[in-house]
């Protein structure tokens, strides 16, 4: 019978366990050195990418009262405008290329007789 039954038992770790520990292990800062450089490297990034997006928050809200003190509706929103809309304007040339594309397919097969149920030709 135990005295203490919720005491957890403790053992002396064997004089073969401990060498093998030392002699497997021994290189302790070597191998938890480049751990922590990856932690403290991890830790930089987010960091930085806090910065940047403190830094964006910031210049939007600037604007946003600037905008206020012209008298512009900015409450909401900030009605400033994109500085670059190339890509923009190329996302909506293809996506109207593909529509019209699925268009022509449609008309297509409509013209073949291919109708499909529920739908009519324009």
């Amino acid at each position: 019978m135990h005295r203490h039954p919720g005491r957890v038992a403790r053992r002396r770790p064997s004089p073969v366990a401990a060498r093998l520990y030392v002699t497997l292990f021994s290189s302790y800062d070597r191998t938890y050195g480049s751990l922590a450089g990856v932690v403290v490297f991890l830790l930089w990034v987010w960091i930085g990418n806090l910065a940047l997006l403190f830094g964006a928050e910031f210049d939007a809200e600037i604007e946003r009262g600037r905008e206020l003190e012209q008298g512009r509706p900015a409450e909401n929103e900030i009605l400033l405008p994109p500085r670059d809309t190339r890509v923009a304007e190329k996302d909506d040339l293809r996506e109207r290329a593909l529509v019209d594309e699925a268009r022509d397919i449609r008309r297509a097969a409509d013209r073949d007789g291919r109708q499909t149920a529920g739908h009519s030709p324009e």
